[in-house]
């Protein structure tokens, strides 16, 4: 699984946390979610630089509401996400978008 798109500091937070559901959540062994982790890269959310239908498993925590065109976020997710896939976005925000 490849992971993209938290911000550095972010991802130092939120690192364990994120291990941890990878294993509960996604059924992950903890060698495969500790390496999943390791592999983390930044990137754009607005462009993501991935091809379309390439992720099985889209996971965006707390994100969707920090870009200022959400919609175009959301539809870049959207695009990398497998057909038969998955796609998580969880956010703390509940009004405004």
């Amino acid at each position: 699984m490849k992971y993209i798109g938290m911000p550095a500091g972010m991802w130092l937070l939120f690192r364990k946390s994120f291990q941890k559901n990878l294993s509960v959540v996604l059924g992950y062994d903890k060698v495969t979610a500790k390496d999943t982790t390791l592999k983390a890269k930044k990137t754009d959310i607005l462009s993501l630089n991935e091809p379309d239908g390439s992720c099985a498993k889209v996971v965006d925590a707390n994100v969707i509401h920090l870009p200022d065109e959400p919609e175009k976020a959301l539809s870049e997710l959207a695009r990398v996400c497998r057909a038969d896939g998955t796609l998580i976005i969880p956010t703390c925000r509940t009004k405004g978008l």
